[in-house]
């Protein structure tokens, strides 16, 4: 419980303060791997694409307990993956920095991060929606359905992920919220918009968007692999692992790859799917 009555779980807390940090030789190490993959699949016309989702400690660490406040460091898997994919030049997008600039230039009527959540908000998880879709239009230069927001309809009841760590503590009643955003999404296709198939290894963060139907609207369903162990939506009917997968023709029905993580995650990403993927490919 931070300042303020903001909520965290204390792996963000950790991540944000270094002190889950795997060390620069590794995350380098890990980083050539990724793009050694990206460029094995590009051979195949498949684009691998990294996403580093937000993550609390980074959004709010003004609202830090007062015994978890630290000194800024360099020092983090966030801010060492961020340089390090830039530098081998790996396809990415670092929604974590572009969260933080929307936060400072205070350009946003709609929260993007709620208090008593650990999941980016509703409303921030749709223009993530958006920049996903946008990036992908320009690395394989086409046309995917438009993402549509209307109808911003602002609520005091919290939906969706927007009060998940509140949810766990089981209170009789919702603690008091600044109004949440909750547009209604539409993804509208013409003549030209392309849905290409796309598999998405990631963690706990793409279930907002896999839920307003991005795998099928936006994409064409490759499945989504969480944290590279279930295959969704298969393992609604029973459990699909990926473990029991052919890899590489799996991979190879597909023309995008995402990965995404957040910070707090970052110490196990990306949970096996790389070396997985090179070492299937090099049979």
């Amino acid at each position: 419980n931070g300042k303020d009555n903001y909520l965290y779980e204390l792996n963000y807390i950790k991540a944000y303060n270094g002190q889950d940090f795997l060390g620069h030789t590794k995350i380098i190490e890990k980083t050539k791997k990724i793009k050694t993959l990206q460029d094995t699949l590009a051979n195949h016309n498949i684009t691998l694409i990294i996403c580093l989702a937000p993550g609390k400690g980074s959004f709010y660490p003004e609202y830090f307990p007062e015994n978890m406040i630290q000194a800024q460091t360099d020092s983090t898997n966030y801010k060492q993956y961020a340089r390090a994919l830039n530098k081998y030049d790996v396809n990415h997008i670092d929604m974590n920095r572009w969260f933080l600039h929307r936060k400072k230039a205070d350009t946003c009527s709609c929260m993007l991060y709620p208090k008593y959540g650990i999941h980016w908000s509703f409303y921030g998880m749709l223009l993530a929606t958006d920049s996903l879709a946008r990036y992908v239009e320009t690395k394989r230069d086409i046309k995917l359905p438009s993402v549509k927001l209307t109808n911003f309809n602002h609520s005091s009841q919290l939906k969706y992920t927007d009060y998940d760590i509140g949810k766990g503590m089981n209170l009789l009643f919702q603690m008091q919220s600044e109004p949440m955003c909750y547009p209604t999404v539409n993804f509208i296709e013409n003549n030209t918009s392309q849905k290409p198939q796309t598999i998405v290894v990631s963690d706990s963060f793409y279930w907002s968007m896999f839920n307003i139907g991005v795998g099928t609207k936006l994409f064409s369903l490759g499945g989504f692999w969480y944290y590279n162990q279930q295959i969704y939506p298969d393992s609604f009917e029973k459990s699909t692992m990926v473990k029991n997968q052919d890899i590489k023709s799996e991979i190879l029905k597909n023309k995008v790859v995402v990965i995404m993580s957040t910070e707090a995650n970052l110490p196990k990403f990306p949970w096996g799917f790389v070396d997985n993927s090179l070492a299937a490919f090099a049979k």
